[in-house]
């Protein structure tokens, strides 16, 4: 028995599946350069571009609510973090990058159109919106929550920004399952690629 355990243990330990992710100080480096040869906006609008996801669409009455979701890798994360550093005109190194490592960063805007904004009261912390992740079977829970708070658009938009920091993927995750609960009403749920 104690045979078959160790030979577990050890074919976890190889799979590189299974560890966590892991940039190279290279990596982070040209992370850090891309950052610095940017601004928060542009990052955000290329990040949004690339990876937001619509959990649910509005149509109709249908979802009155529209669930946008974004999952940060580490490089989006250093990036950000490098072009701050370089607006306030701070030093930022591959030592400072390691410490965002570790954890998961998960954006979660829900939007409402016209009439439709006290809706997003649901889907806010005040709400009691939660979010889990599932991976092979898996929930993972948070371990934070942020509210960001709420915003107004153009053309009568308003979103309600809600910030999920989870322990570190698995490297090599090719998609994750997002679950939003509401504090009311029915969970949505959607497969999101990582990578």
């Amino acid at each position: 028995m104690a045979l078959r355990f160790l030979l577990y243990i050890l074919v976890f330990l190889s799979d590189p599946c299974s560890l966590a992710q892991a940039l190279s100080n290279a990596a982070i480096q040209a992370a850090i350069e891309r950052g610095q040869s940017s601004t928060n906006k542009a990052l955000w609008q290329q990040i949004t571009k690339r990876r937001e996801v619509c959990i649910t669409h509005r149509v109709g009455m249908g979802h009155p609510v529209e669930l946008r979701v974004i999952i940060l890798t580490d490089a989006d994360r250093i990036e950000l973090e490098a072009a701050e550093a370089q607006r306030q005109l701070k030093e930022f190194s591959v030592d400072d990058a390691k410490k965002l490592l570790g954890v998961t960063k998960v954006r979660l805007e829900a939007r409402s159109y016209n009439l439709d904004a006290y809706r997003l009261h649901d889907w806010t912390e005040q709400g009691r919106v939660h979010m889990v992740l599932k991976v092979g079977g898996k929930i993972i829970q948070p371990v934070r929550k942020e509210d960001v708070g709420y915003s107004a658009g153009g053309f009568m938009i308003t979103s309600a920004i809600t910030w999920f920091t989870f322990p570190e993927l698995p490297r090599g995750l090719a998609a994750v399952t997002v679950t939003v609960i509401p504090g009311a009403g029915e969970s949505k749920e959607k497969e999101i690629a990582v990578q």
